[in-house]
This record gives structure tokens, sequence and C-alpha cells, in this order.
């Protein structure tokens, strides 16, 4: 749980500080959208550490999934494998909200894409693998899971249904954390 612990630590530390670390924070490591956000290439990582304090279940739902997968993840496949695909997601993540948002937009927040990144990877390094769904007797196999939440990420975003989500983003982190994890489980790891 060593990787998991530390995100969540990492989190915690913007979550609680004051107001004004928070809005330097939202202010010089979120990722904005366009040409801008190549001109400063630590936000490419950072903008996942930088959360809506309005919307709560956001972080919420990050920190859920993080728990319930991350540990077992780290578990089977290692710290190392764990922290690549995360941060594949996270960058993916970026590059499809650089590449769909508007100029001026909203820039991105959230580690919601290396979440995407981290259960795409999971489908395809377990192919026989089952997700439990959350309060609920349902067992599916992991990879239909996965497919139904990116299909539905992905009708969200064709349909611009439920703004102020980065829908692209999710299908961003999602693909890259699938094809690192295709890499992975193909030629090195």
């Amino acid at each position: 749980m060593g990787v998991a612990a530390s995100l969540l630590a990492a989190d915690a530390i913007y979550r609680w500080g004051s107001p004004e670390a928070q809005t330097w924070i939202e202010q010089n490591l979120a990722l904005p959208p366009g040409w801008a956000a190549f001109s400063e290439p630590w936000r490419w990582v950072t903008y996942a550490w930088v959360h809506a304090l309005d919307f709560p279940l956001h972080v919420t739902l990050c920190l859920f999934a993080l728990l319930g997968l991350g540990p077992a993840f780290e578990e089977l496949f290692g710290a190392g494998r764990l922290l690549v695909i995360l941060l594949a997601g996270v960058v993916g993540a970026g590059l499809a909200h650089v590449a769909t948002t508007a100029v001026p937009g909203p820039a991105a927040i959230g580690f919601s894409g290396g979440i995407f990144g981290l259960l795409a990877g999971a489908a395809v390094l377990m192919p026989r693998g089952v997700a439990s769904i959350p309060f609920t007797p349902l067992r599916l196999p992991l990879a239909w899971a996965v497919g139904l939440l990116v299909g539905w990420e992905a009708v969200c975003f064709a349909f611009d249904w439920m703004p102020g989500i980065a829908h692209a983003g999710h299908l961003g982190g999602a693909a890259d954390g699938a094809l690192v994890a295709w890499i992975m489980r193909k030629w090195c790891c």
C-alpha cells in the first residue's frame, strides 16, 4: 500500500492547507488548456493533485477507487508498475484535455485520469479479473466493467452530458493506461 498511501498523503496536504495555499496551488499547478500547458512541463503531473473543493464527490470517488484497486494492484504487479500506469493515465488525460478544450477554457484538475488509467491498465494486465460493483452483490468481468465505464464516458463526451467533468480526460487516461499496460504485458515486464 506504499504508493497508494503516498498519493493519499499528498492529496491531504493540499486538501487541508490554508485557503491561500490552495489558491496558489490551483494557479500554479493546474493544467491550462492549449499550448500554454507545454510552457510549464511540471503541470502535466501536478494538476492531478489539485481538486475542486466545491465538488468533494470527485476526490472521494478517486480516493475510493485508489484505495479499492491500488493496494491489490501494487501487491500483484509491484509499486513501479502501479506508479507508471497511474502517471501514464495522468499524462494521457492531460493530453486529451489539451487537445479537446478550447482556449480560453477551464484548466484540468484532479486525479481521475490516473484512476481511469489504472482501471484500464488492470483490465489489460488481468484479462480474467473480476470486478465487484461497490455496495451491490454484482460481480462482472473486469474488462466488461471498465468497458462500461469507458463507454459511459464516451457517451457523456459525445453528447456533452455532465458539463464541468473532463470526460475527454477520462478517456485519454484510460487509453494511455491501457496502452502502457499492454506494452508492459507484451514486451518488458
